[in-house]
């Protein structure tokens, strides 16, 4: 994608924060067309698509599901793809074939850390919670000294109901990013 389109993207990037997607959209479809082979585009239109609130739900998931195969085939090694069929298959009651899509996405893309902690969430709702702490355990050694370590460890801390942990890892969390509200729900909570 040329330097002189970059504007376009990032009015595009602000529409859908926005929640302007029909704006979004009128910015990326000509983007799209006319470089079909950049992830630049191809991710911001599967993020848009995907929350497109005036598309009925089923078929907004098949578009997703669709956008995402593709933008997997074309960019095996980037994580975005991955990320978004995991959530149309778990959204659809099939949390099995998320956790596989998972897998696939840490074997393509291994340096990825939210991979573990999505298998994390997945093996949760399948009521497997040994493998899911030992997975943010894991998540959180693998960011250590950084600020995704106070969330992935306090994610751990209120799975296993450790309102201190909880109380610490917020704490930590908010001096990283000062918008944070993790402590505040915390202290509210107790």
């Amino acid at each position: 994608l040329p330097d002189s389109e970059m504007g376009r993207l990032l009015l595009a990037d602000l529409d859908v924060m926005r929640g302007l997607v029909t704006e979004a959209k009128e910015l990326l479809i000509p983007l799209e067309e006319a470089y079909p082979d950049s992830f630049a585009v191809g991710s911001r239109t599967l993020i848009g698509g995907a929350v497109d609130a005036f598309v009925p739900y089923a078929s907004r998931m098949n578009r997703t599901k669709t956008k995402a195969q593709a933008m997997r085939k074309k960019h095996p090694g980037v994580w975005l793809s991955y990320l978004y069929l995991s959530q149309v298959e778990r959204q659809s009651g099939r949390p099995t074939e998320a956790a596989e899509i998972i897998k696939d996405g840490m074997a393509h893309c291994p340096a990825y850390p939210e991979f573990m902690v999505e298998l994390a969430d997945i093996y949760d709702e399948l009521g497997w919670s040994g493998e899911s702490v030992s997975l943010l355990k894991k998540a959180a050694e693998a960011q250590a000294g950084t600020c995704y370590q106070a969330r992935i460890e306090h994610k751990l801390a209120s799975k296993i109901n450790d309102l201190d942990g909880m109380e610490k890892t917020a704490a930590l969390a908010a001096a990283c990013n000062a918008t944070d509200r993790t402590l505040v729900d915390v202290l509210v909570a107790r």
